[in-house]
Formats: C-alpha cells, structure tokens, sequence
C-alpha cells in the first residue's frame, strides 16, 4: 500500500517510480500502467509533475461527454466531481459485493469497515475516519473498467480467503 502524505512533487516521484517498477519494460513508456491520478486539489501538480518532470506517458485522461455522448473536452487525470463520486463508489460497492474486487490488504480493509454515507448521503468515512485508500480503489476500479484492453491484464487470484 502507497499510502501517506507527501508535498505533490514527491507523491509524483513515487508514483513515477512505481509505475516503471511495473512496467512491462521500463526502457519503452508505452508499457507503463495507466495511473490515474485524481486531478482535483493538489493532484493537478502532481499530474503536472508527472508529465513535465517524470514524462510519464501513460496517465489517465478524463474524457467529458454532451448529452449526446460526444466528446466535448479532455483533460489529463481522474475529475471527482458530484457526478463522478457516487458513480464511481457504487461501482466499487459492486465489485467488491460480487468479489470482483477483493484485497487482504488490512489498512484497505479497516478503511472499508468504517466507510459509510454521510448524513447528505455522500459516501465517506464514518467521522473522522480515512477513506484515502478507498477513493484510491474506486478510481482505480473506474479507469479498469473504461479499459477494456486492461480488464483482466496479469490478473491473478487472491493468496487465500
């Protein structure tokens, strides 16, 4: 688990290690994974980061739609928005209901048991409890599922139950 608090040029430097640490062969950026990092706040730097320091040439690109489904702008990394959020929750709600999702990650799993609505119904961590992995895995999940190419790729089944 990569989890933490760190100025925005230092996240992208980790985040930029990890991905050619996972690439399929570092020396060609093409194999590197999709990292889709949310933009929003301070992510916007280090999406930055990621492109002008690291030239990471494989980031998440949000794609914003008319009502007709067309194409209207793109933008480099994950937008969470009122639109997003509750779409990209319930679709890891579902995932992890239908074990399509699973992980024996404790810190994830102590996240999870303290993830609940807020009293507007926002999905959150109950009080002051963190949700950072949790928001993490749903975009992450969201990314999976808009690739199809990616879906399933080096997928391997959990150690145990």
């Amino acid at each position: 688990t990569l989890a933490g608090h760190w100025p925005p040029y230092r996240f992208a430097e980790l985040l930029n290690i990890l991905g050619r640490e996972y690439a399929a062969d570092a020396s060609v950026p093409a194999t590197y994974p999709i990292l889709a990092v949310e933009r929003n706040n301070h992510g916007l730097a280090v999406v930055e980061a990621l492109q002008n320091v690291w030239d990471y040439q494989n980031l998440y690109v949000t794609r914003k739609r008319d009502r007709h489904g067309r194409v209207t702008k793109t933008v480099v990394g994950w937008v969470t928005d009122s639109a997003s959020r509750p779409i990209m929750f319930e679709h890891l709600r579902t995932a992890v209901a239908d074990e399509s999702f699973y992980t024996e990650d404790e810190e994830w799993n102590e996240e999870a048991a303290t993830f609940t609505e807020d009293a507007q119904g926002r999905p959150s961590g109950e009080g002051e409890a963190r949700d950072d992995l949790i928001c993490a895995s749903a975009i992450a999940w969201e990314a999976r599922e808009q690739f199809p190419s990616i879906r399933g790729a080096r997928r391997t089944a959990p150690l145990s139950r």
